[in-house]
């Protein structure tokens, strides 16, 4: 009989150690990624509540303000950040691609707006009074889209085209700089529920009735002053240091501080606002009208010039212009019967036999050989020759009378 339990124990516990257990749920890899990017960048440890963040799974364990969805794998379907002493920039939220709504207002997030490009499940996005500057994210895309609010920021630009967003109920983008004139209104907004002003927005006419009843103002416009956007764009060895558009009320003036990279300077400032360049920055004419400033960067160089002394040459002869840091050979070439003598130089470099490298230059700088005349055999003149074969004779032929004299 204990056999027989044994057995039956046994056969259970195989039995129940070839049963396939579910895996655990967890949110795909790419998601939390997005995750830990938000909570590094924003200052996460400083957060008023990250309860959980960074510990085990973001779904199964809870942290704080993430709400998931489930299915054979968690997908992250809503963030709610607000309120919650976040600072920063925040990333893209492109890989997050189950989101439905975003809370990050009341938090001081500076820099651009997250890309939200390819988020077709997103319902509502709240970023209001932030720091966020720059341009509005494109929205177009976000067929799902009803609630757009990004007001109390910093934001600059035109309003991207909405027209045809025919889920958006509300859009608030109020106390911003923005500047042109909005798109037509979307069909779907809510009266009352939109805001455009204040902001540095143009009136197509004094009754857009649209955007007058999404606002419920008689006139959307009356809030708004109208102004003007400067942008400022950097070529190649440069850029340009702090916001690369700034808004402005007529007669207004725009600062930009160009900063070339290492061994450019500035070359050329142009385009249609005009302006002054005093050191590194450039300030705009007072605007009338949206302009641009553009700022082209060229290499720093530097003149090495050779020169040879007597006895030869230096190729190339003629002053090189070269780039700062860069090197430049020569070549020393003496006349026959004529080697190097010295190769002297203020650029610095090396020398490997008859060649010279000079640099890496940092200054205008020179380049000299010099040459020395090599040692030449003396050559007997006539009546030297005439004394010494006249000597090699008389030895001669006093040889010979001794020989003779020695024959028997």
């Amino acid at each position: 009989m204990t056999r027989f339990r044994w057995l039956i124990a046994a056969m259970a516990a195989w039995s129940l150690a070839t049963v396939t257990i579910p895996a655990s749920a967890a949110v795909p890899p790419a998601e939390r990624a997005v995750l830990e990017e938000i909570y590094n960048s924003t200052g996460g440890a400083s957060w008023s509540n990250n309860a959980n963040w960074l510990t085990g799974d973001p779904c199964e364990d809870a942290w704080a303000g993430v709400i998931c969805i489930g299915g054979p794998e968690h997908h992250v379907s809503e963030l709610h950040l607000s309120n919650n002493a976040l600072s920063g920039t925040l990333p893209g939220f492109t890989a997050l691609a189950s989101l439905q709504r975003v809370n990050v207002s009341y938090n001081n997030l500076t820099g651009p707006m997250p890309d939200l490009a390819g988020l077709t499940a997103l319902v509502g996005f709240w970023a209001n009074d932030n720091q966020f500057s720059g341009f509005l994210p494109e929205l177009s895309g976000l067929t799902s889209l009803e609630f757009f609010y990004a007001s109390a920021n910093q934001l600059v630009g035109p309003i991207p085209d909405i027209s045809g967003m025919t889920s958006l109920k509300d859009f608030r983008v109020s106390t911003n700089k923005l500047t042109g004139t909005p798109p037509p209104a979307p069909s779907g907004l809510l009266p009352g529920g939109s805001s455009l002003c204040p902001n540095y927005l143009h009136s197509p006419s004094l009754t857009d009735a649209q955007w007058s009843a999404a606002t419920s103002e008689l006139d959307w416009s009356r809030w708004c002053t109208p102004g003007f956007l400067a942008t400022a764009s950097a070529g190649a060895g440069g850029s340009i240091d702090g916001p690369a558009a700034v808004a402005l009320l007529p007669g207004e003036t725009a600062s930009f501080t160009l900063t070339p990279d290492t061994n450019f300077v500035i070359d050329t400032t142009g385009g249609t606002c005009g302006g002054t360049l005093a050191g590194n920055t450039f300030t705009t004419n007072q605007v009338q009208q949206d302009c641009t400033v553009t700022v082209t960067f060229r290499p720093v160089t530097y003149q090495v010039t050779p020169s040879a002394g007597p006895g030869g040459s230096i190729t190339p002869a003629t002053p090189q212009t070269v780039p700062a840091g860069e090197t430049v050979a020569f070549t020393a070439m003496p006349n026959l019967s004529y080697a190097v003598d010295t190769l002297l130089s203020t650029c610095g470099g090396s020398r490997a036999g008859n060649q010279f490298t000079a640099g890496p230059v940092t200054g205008d700088c020179t380049v000299t050989v010099t040459f020395k005349a090599l040692p030449v055999m003396a050559v007997p003149s006539l009546g030297e020759w005439a004394l010494l074969l006249t000597g090699l004779l008389a030895a001669g032929l006093g040889a010979l009378r001794l020989r003779r004299r020695a024959t028997p």
